[in-house]
């Protein structure tokens, strides 16, 4: 027996024998027998095999994407409870407030925060509280641009706050020498020597800051000098390459792939990149009196392509899918909607999802929060099978038990395509019959169907789980399950 707080796991009633456990499980009864009438408590411990489970199977259990990010933040809820639930309260910041009573909300953070999310189910029957679950830290930060970024001595430099923050001083470090070198907010500034310069920028006196390394580059006189953009991207990657050299060349030689061969004799040209990999390029000038390499300089990468496939397609439930992740590029997050329902019930990368109910479903993977979608329409079938026989009518079937757990009667809504004849049948953990609720022929439509937890013969059964079968003209429809109180 696993037992989790926040998210209970029990043993179904047909499990195996498979050694000992504790006695102070909540919301369970142990018979001092097995099936077999073997006993099972010795002292304080249990054999916890084949258990009956007599709590009220209800849980309540969320999950959220993302967990983390800058505010505002909006973070996607999923309820993950267990159990017949009806009614759903959020308190997303745990301060008592309901925030909605939607069962799969979405809700924004606009202040930074580590906050708790609280879920109550069924007016107050069962709640949940995932601690310090979403963090959300500051949208603001400071930040500048410059123009331009590279040139020969005397070179001078317009810088522009961009910062998101609204600040009341700027103090600006151009050479990140620990000196302030302006207050102004866009100032300008001229750099007389050459070298690589890093650029530092404080706002309100250190509440915000931020620096730039090696962002300045001053060249000397008469030196081979050149930049690119974009420097990195997917493939097919067009750069633009710009001579900023200080020499006064007549004559220039590209190689944009450090293979040895002239890509270009242009002074600006442009290069288009087919195949992802790191390159490094070379600008010669006048057959060799300047040149300069930059290794490593240009980035291609393979795109974004976001593709699955899954194992097997069709088959009867319960049907156990995997799915794997065929997609290609940079890809760092999955969210899996396995109904295209809105609800994203995974995240990992290659997950299994088992599908209970016959149908034709439809499957959407987003990756990296939303910056690639795949969906496939109609692309898992479920089909309800006795055996071989599979049964036509797919929205032939029964609709869960209410309540569930129940102790006086528990209401079941057993849906009829097509004229058949209909059977609906009770049966305890053993497989034994103990109550036949509808056996005649029914007409299309839909049927109410209570239980008042008695056998044929009228007797109360015992408190236990059962599973209610349905089936139509000879062939299973349904079969759910439901768990008796006394």
């Amino acid at each position: 027996m696993i037992y989790n707080e926040e998210m209970p796991i029990a043993l179904q009633e047909d499990s195996p024998l498979i050694g000992a456990g504790t006695l102070n499980i909540p919301n369970y009864t142990f018979p001092e027998t097995d099936i077999f009438g073997n006993p099972r408590i010795i002292g304080n411990t249990i054999d916890i095999g084949a258990i009956q489970f007599v709590g009220d199977n209800i849980y309540a259990y969320f999950t959220g994407i993302p967990l983390s990010g800058t505010a505002p933040l909006t973070v996607r809820f999923t309820d993950r409870s267990i159990g017949e639930v009806v009614s759903w309260a959020w308190d997303f910041n745990n301060d008592g407030s309901i925030d909605t009573t939607d069962q799969n909300p979405e809700f924004i953070y606009t202040e930074p925060g580590i906050y708790s999310v609280k879920l109550v189910i069924n007016e107050g029957e069962r709640e949940t509280i995932r601690h310090e679950y979403i963090t959300v830290i500051d949208g603001f930060w400071a930040d500048f641009i410059a123009e331009p970024l590279s040139g020969g001595a005397p070179l001078i430099v317009q810088f522009t706050d961009t910062s998101t923050y609204t600040a009341e001083s700027w103090e600006w470090d151009f050479n990140n020498d620990g000196s302030i070198d302006s207050t102004e907010q866009n100032p300008v500034f001229t750099y007389n020597e050459p070298g690589i310069y890093t650029v530092m920028l404080v706002l309100n006196f250190g509440e915000y800051i931020c620096l730039k390394e090696e962002y300045i580059t001053v060249l000397a006189p008469n030196v081979a000098y050149f930049e690119a953009d974009p420097l990195y991207g997917d493939s097919p990657l067009t750069v633009q390459f710009t001579d900023l050299s200080t020499y006064e060349a007549t004559t220039w030689v590209w190689d944009f792939t450090g293979d040895g061969e002239i890509d270009s004799t242009e002074q600006n040209p442009i290069f288009t990149y087919t195949e992802p990999g790191i390159y490094s390029v070379m600008l010669i000038l006048d057959n060799g009196v300047m040149y300069l390499l930059r290794e490593a300089y240009i980035t291609v990468t393979e795109p974004l392509i976001v593709n699955f496939e899954a194992e097997p397609l069709t088959g009867h439930v319960p049907l156990t899918v995997q799915f794997f992740d065929r997609s290609t590029g940079n890809v760092e997050s999955w969210e899996w909607d396995f109904q295209n329902n809105g609800e994203y019930i995974s995240t990992d990368q290659n997950p299994t999802f088992t599908y209970t109910r016959p149908g034709t479903y439809t499957v959407k993977l987003t990756v990296n929060n939303g910056d690639g979608l795949l969906i496939r329409e109609d692309y898992i079938t479920t089909t309800v099978s006795d055996f071989d026989d599979v049964l036509h009518p797919l929205s032939t079937g029964l609709s869960s038990g209410y309540p569930n757990p129940f102790s006086d009667s528990t209401v079941f809504k057993a849906d009829v395509s097509e004229y058949g004849f209909v059977t609906v049948n009770i049966y305890n953990v053993k497989g034994q019959k103990v109550r036949t609720l509808l056996n005649e022929n029914k007409s299309m439509g839909s049927y109410q169907i209570t239980w008042d937890g008695k056998d044929d013969n009228g007797r109360l059964v015992s408190s236990g789980i059962y599973q209610v079968e349905m089936r139509h003209d000879n062939k299973r429809a349904d079969m759910i399950r439901v768990a008796y109180i006394k």
